[in-house]
């Protein structure tokens, strides 16, 4: 009887540490799978991210660049106006503004 005890003992510890192995590679796995998953979702994130600032930042460069480029068009426009003036006519419109310039009584 004294075997037979042993025998169903080791038997039995067998099992438990087969049972033990089976759910530390099962845990194994689950951790392996949950961490790439995360790995997967924070690179899912940045790239979300990159894309939402990219298109916040093209939002707010093309206004600024549509502004600039009416200042630049006025700016052409008012100089190609001002090289058809004869040096007369531009000293009088200089002479005309240069009083709000100048310090010292205002005429």
């Amino acid at each position: 009887m004294g075997s037979d005890m042993l025998a169903k003992i080791l038997e039995v510890e067998r099992e438990i540490q087969t049972r033990i192995d089976t759910a530390r590679k099962t845990g194994e796995e689950r951790i392996h799978k949950l961490k790439e998953t995360g790995e997967e979702k924070i690179l899912e994130e940045e790239s979300r991210i990159h894309a939402q600032g990219r298109r916040a930042l093209e939002e707010t460069v093309l206004p600024v660049r549509q502004k600039a480029s009416a200042i630049l068009e006025e700016a052409t426009r008012k100089a190609e106006r001002l090289s058809g003036l004869d040096d007369e006519t531009l000293k009088e419109i200089i002479m005309k503004h240069i009083v709000r310039i100048l310090p010292g009584e205002r005429h």
